[in-house]
């Protein structure tokens, strides 16, 4: 099984702080594929009150210090309307939750609905899926691997 490790976006934190405290808390330990950052509205924030070019900035901001930090693509998990406000984001991939899903995102993301266990149980965490085949998937994981090579290599 392949792990990675996200990070839950906060509207109304600073995107340094927010960077800071990504660092503090894993490290180098974010596994094998891409980070995640999850962009969800929570408490006061919603669709009505967060600004579109704020939300693409800080996210755009994030995005692009955690794939120069890391070496890896940034997987932004976010509902549709997100995703179009997001989608020319540089080093993004996408999982999209909700009905629709966007054609060319690697990755969905499940509902409880979709993660039931082999127990009959519904899993209690947000999970996201490889949307393509086995093949598709190993050449994935291929290209991450030679990605991260020649990152490391160029930054030598």
């Amino acid at each position: 099984m392949k792990i990675g490790v996200y990070h839950q976006f906060g509207f109304g934190s600073s995107i340094k702080g927010q960077e800071k405290n990504f660092v503090e808390s894993v490290g180098n330990n974010i596994g094998d594929l891409p980070i995640e950052i999850r962009i969800s509205y929570y408490g006061n924030y919603n669709s009505h009150n967060v600004k579109p070019k704020k939300l693409f900035n800080d996210v755009n901001e994030m995005t692009a210090y955690l794939y120069h930090k890391y070496h890896r693509p940034v997987l932004l998990k976010t509902n549709q309307r997100n995703y179009e406000i997001l989608k020319k984001i540089p080093h993004a991939q996408f999982a999209i939750t909700g009905k629709q899903h966007a054609k060319n995102s690697k990755f969905i993301g499940l509902s409880n609905a979709n993660q039931i266990y082999d127990n009959g149980k519904i899993s209690e965490y947000e999970m996201s899926a490889f949307n393509g085949n086995k093949v598709k998937w190993e050449e994935y994981l291929k290209q991450l691997k030679s990605d991260d090579l020649e990152k490391s290599n160029a930054n030598d």
